[in-house]
């Protein structure tokens, strides 16, 4: 979920003007005119590591505070849709002073995307009760609070006083009067034109762009001739923004005609992207609908994009029931379903799925997938993530590996190294350990010095290289006198020749290292690299070198 924080310049106008408020103005509820309301909205099962699920939202009806549904969250493993789910359910009969100290634990949660939704799901409640006293709560919180709770404040109060609301939100302040009054739009579709305009004006959006949205989103005229007069639009940006924008509202309300509306596009990479924004607005509404549905088509890349799109919409909330129907696909078909399954589950629960990964030997796991649950899930527990990694079989662990050791190397430099040693596979063990000492060289050089000193001696030579090479970057002097103390002459002038590659805005230090160089290899290539540089200052100087680097027999 994007959020805007508060101080964010809202361009309302431009929003408007594009006919995308409903997409810019985001919200967990859905921009469909029978949306369930919140709190009924039933519990979606999600895989776990344990046996331990919560099927439906009754199971969390019984909790009387949110230290216990937070405990049961963990416990269970449950996605963060059941955990937003579960909040509704535990504030639908909460009192003011009740939610006032929901909100207050809610604060320590983590992560903040927890965080935030599990508040905005407060406020939204406590706009039932008063919305005034929740409005003037969220402005005590002063810059700590999100856009997102004033916009489902004003939601919730447009639902049953919309009046109310208009008026209040009217005399705020510009930025907060903007808010307020966009969300109150984006709630009622149903009122007045004649009101629309008004709060659109209030807005500060000018009529004319308030009668573009309204062509498209009330139904002033049909999507179908909206997109063919779109289609002779002579501006490219402005047909494919028109384009775009109408596909929006048309695949709400029939994503089949849309889709067929764009299959003949003559633009292949903008009808994938219109294709995939209404197929996975469809997907979270109601994805085994449109998955069926895609199956009856004649098999074609229209197809194919098509079921991986709803796939993956699908996987989000139910990945169960995604899997369930990539059962029912037949070859690589079903791989390729499987794989949308997959990205989907990752993209909202990566420690989840990649336990699934890990002890599920139904489906062929692609080496793409692991890398890209491995970085998902070294992003939110990096130590988890490698622990989970290394116990994959070899040719996956070579790949997941990577993006979890970048990740902790990132976040923890001494327990990466305390970690590397356990590296089954020698070749990943090998670059993992070049680049700690490649990142230490920039950051602690003297403790990645100390730590070379430790490793097996057949190790040490080519991680002393590795060092020096990052470290003057760093601090050119200090590896220029530390390289005079490396004692293995061949190690030393390999060190030289790595400092060197970094020079070549440093010349006469580049030369010094150059004349302290004996090995007859590295001395050519270090010549090479000088001549090249001298070419484009100094072509003259720079024939030295080049006699040089075809000196075969210095």
């Amino acid at each position: 979920m994007q959020v805007w924080r508060f101080g964010t310049i809202f361009a309302a106008g431009a929003v408007f003007a594009a006919g995308a408020v409903v997409g810019a103005i985001v919200m967990w509820a859905t921009a469909d005119d029978d949306r369930e309301d919140p709190a009924e909205v039933p519990m979606t099962r999600t895989h776990t590591a344990t046996s331990d699920r919560l099927e439906s939202i009754d199971e969390v009806n019984e909790v009387q505070s949110l230290s216990e549904l937070e405990s049961i969250e963990v416990q269970a493993s449950t996605s963060h849709f059941q955990f937003t789910a579960s909040i509704f359910a535990l504030a639908n009969d909460a009192d003011e002073a009740e939610l006032i100290r929901l909100l207050g634990e809610v604060a320590e949660l983590r992560p903040a995307s927890l965080m935030r939704s599990a508040t905005g799901a407060l406020y939204q409640r406590y706009a039932e009760l008063n919305p005034i006293a929740a409005f003037n709560h969220v402005l005590s919180r002063r810059h700590l609070f999100e856009v997102e709770w004033i916009m489902r404040i004003f939601q919730s109060w447009a639902r049953f006083d919309v009046d109310a609301a208009i008026d209040y939100a009217e005399n705020l302040t510009s930025t907060l009067r903007m808010q307020g009054l966009s969300a109150i739009l984006y709630e009622r579709g149903d009122l007045s034109l004649e009101l629309r305009q008004s709060i659109a004006e209030a807005i500060g959006v000018s009529y004319r762009n308030f009668v573009v949205n309204e062509d498209l989103v009330y139904g002033g005229v049909p999507l179908e001739t909206a997109w063919e007069n779109s289609l002779s639009i002579d501006d490219p940006s402005a047909r494919s923004a028109r384009l775009y924008t109408i596909s929006e509202h048309w695949g709400r309300r029939n994503p089949v005609a849309a889709l067929a509306a764009i299959d003949r596009l003559e633009q292949p990479g903008f009808a994938k992207v219109l294709r995939q924004l209404i197929v996975k607005q469809w997907a979270e509404r109601n994805p085994r609908e449109v998955s069926e549905w895609v199956t009856g088509l004649p098999s074609s890349l229209q197809r194919q994009q098509i079921l991986s799109s709803s796939m993956e919409g699908w996987a989000k909330s139910d990945p169960d029931g995604a899997f369930d129907f990539v059962r029912s696909l037949v070859g690589r078909e079903r791989q390729r379903g499987y794989t949308a399954v997959l990205t989907g589950w990752i993209s909202v629960d990566p420690v989840t799925a990649a336990n699934w990964m890990a002890n599920q030997n139904e489906f062929d796991v692609a080496t793409n997938s692991y890398r890209a649950v491995a970085r998902s899930f070294a992003n939110r527990a990096p130590q988890d993530a490698y622990q989970w990694a290394v116990r994959l079989p070899p040719e996956f662990a070579r790949v997941a590996i990577v993006p979890v050791l970048n990740q902790l190397l990132q976040r923890d430099p001494p327990q990466y190294a305390s970690l590397v040693d356990s590296i089954a596979d020698p070749t990943v063990r090998a670059v993992a350990k070049e680049r700690l000492v490649a990142h230490w060289g920039r950051s602690d050089p003297e403790t990645a010095w100390r730590w070379i000193e430790r490793q097996d001696s057949a190790q040490q030579d080519n991680l002393t290289v590795k060092l020096m090479t990052s470290w003057v970057g760093s601090d050119a002097d200090a590896a220029e006198e530390r390289l005079s103390e490396i004692d293995d002459p061949m190690v030393r002038d390999q060190a030289a020749l790595g400092m060197m590659q970094s020079l070549y805005e440093d010349l006469d230090r580049a030369e010094r290292l150059y004349d302290g160089i004996s090995d007859g290899p590295s001395r050519i290539k270090a010549a090479n690299l000088l001549y090249r540089w001298w070419s484009n200052i100094d072509p003259v100087r720079a024939q030295t070198y080049k006699i040089a680097s075809s000196d075969r027999g210095n």
